[in-house]
């Protein structure tokens, strides 16, 4: 009988929880130096059981584009259920594709751009408040400060009707609802929800109450008779091609809850790694600043404004590169397969991860060097697709892309008008890879005000 060819595997470290603790103590030091042991495609054990790796592009492009309906989301994504019920990132085949078609027209350019004006008048609100909060050589918390403005620029963009002190309150809820999906991706020994434990009660009411405030939004707005641009608004008013079909209270929710952890938990991370790598390297900051104020000025941000700032998109796309928020994208196979001549037992999990395909020395020069010129050499840009894939890809390709480009765009421009940062010497930061790619400590940074 013909023994099926496995991929190379890494020593399991402890008989029972295989490489689970040096994952625990160190994930991505320990995928990067996986990756050059073993290759591009290998096998490390999680509680005994074995996941792979794939790293090398045509693989990446295999699972999640040409054989993807083979690959379904992974377990982690069965944890985000209990906060983000059937919502595009979690749910699967013919209940994902229904929802994706009636969800898409909400992120065309063309709503996007009408979308622009309210995002950018609530970014000068903000900066408004740091007007008054804040003096020139204050030391602040960028990692905070990213986390308040992303999740009202989220909040605005999806529920343009005020939403008041609720904010707060969604941003506590979430929080901590996150924290605790977190935890039970990284241990997952932590007794069941279903225990009385005070922290599952604590996690039981943030979720009940951040739905209430939610469920009380979409009742209202069922109610409003005005037509609001807004995420919510498209989200109500887009039908099923094929039924006339429209989004219950249950798929709304389910919605506006995943658009709330990806445009909350992925741009705050974004912004700061942004600003914090400007902070350190002067020249590049300088490059910036000049770009936008040539290019840009006093005027008004328009969505057509990114194309006006081709150094600033390098920039961004750098830093994506280096440190993508989306750190990891996880699949499990249906059925048994094979990738370059190895078996894929179905139900196996593949681990995809984009922070160390993005410093693949076999694919990046200078691999861990921050280079923004490196997007407008030949080299990049005959790159195979998935060396490079901050937003996933595939037919799952993260929704709010577009949206995310723009907010991060209209950050930079903005805030730069009013204020920079004290430069600093080059210093790394510890990373935690959890749902997204955070920093292990808050960042601080010295506001300098202009002018």
């Amino acid at each position: 009988m013909h023994e099926k060819k496995l991929p190379p595997s890494t020593q399991k470290t402890h008989w029972l929880f295989g490489n689970t603790m040096e994952l625990k103590h160190d994930s991505l030091g320990s995928l990067l130096k996986w990756q050059k042991e073993f290759g591009s495609f290998y096998s490390f054990y999680r509680v005994n059981q074995p996941h792979y790796v794939a790293t090398k592009p045509e693989y990446i492009k295999y699972v999640l584009q040409d054989n993807n309906k083979n690959y379904h989301k992974g377990k982690a994504f069965e944890y985000m259920k209990v906060l983000l019920g059937n919502g595009l990132v979690t749910n699967e085949g013919d209940f994902w594709r229904k929802q994706r078609r009636m969800a898409q027209p909400a992120f065309h350019k063309t709503k996007l751009a009408g979308l622009t004006e309210v995002m950018t008048g609530l970014i000068e609100e903000f900066l408004d408040e740091w007007e008054q909060k804040y003096q020139s050589g204050d030391r602040i918390n960028l990692t905070k400060e990213m986390n308040l403005l992303a999740l009202k620029i989220v909040s605005k963009a999806l529920f343009q009707s005020e939403v008041g002190e609720a904010i707060y309150k969604i941003g506590d809820h979430l929080n901590y609802a996150l924290y605790r999906m977190m935890m039970r991706l990284r241990n997952p020994f932590l007794p069941p929800r279903w225990i009385p434990t005070a922290a599952n009660r604590k996690e039981q009411k943030a979720i009940r109450e951040l739905f209430g405030i939610i469920d009380g939004i979409i009742a209202q707005r069922r109610q409003d008779t005005q037509d609001y641009n807004d995420l919510l608004s498209m989200l109500m008013h887009s039908e099923d091609e094929d039924t006339g079909e429209k989004m219950s209270n249950q798929q709304l929710r389910d919605e506006v809850m995943t658009l709330f952890m990806a445009g909350h938990e992925s741009s705050s991370a974004a912004l700061g790694y942004l600003f914090w790598l400007l902070s350190q390297y002067p020249d590049i900051d300088q490059k910036v600043e000049a770009e936008l104020a040539q290019n840009l000025g006093s005027a008004a941000f328009t969505f057509e404004s990114m194309r006006q700032v081709p150094y600033s998109s390098q920039v961004i796309n750098e830093m994506l590169r280096l440190y993508p928020p989306a750190w990891t994208v996880g699949r499990k196979a249906v059925a048994d397969d094979e990738i370059d001549g190895y078996h894929v037992p179905a139900g196996t999990s593949i681990m995809i991860p984009a922070y160390v395909v993005h410093r693949d020395a076999d694919l990046w020069e200078q691999p861990h060097e921050f280079l923004p010129e490196r997007w407008q050499t030949q080299q990049v840009k005959e790159l195979p697709r998935f060396a490079y894939f901050p937003f996933g890809g595939g037919p799952r390709l993260c929704i709010g892309d577009q949206f995310a480009l723009l907010e991060i765009h209209a950050v930079l421009a903005l805030l730069k008008r009013r204020f920079t940062f004290e430069h600093q010497p080059r210093h790394h930061i510890a990373l935690q890879p959890l749902i997204t790619m955070r920093p292990v400590e808050d960042i601080y940074l010295t506001l300098i005000r202009r002018g």
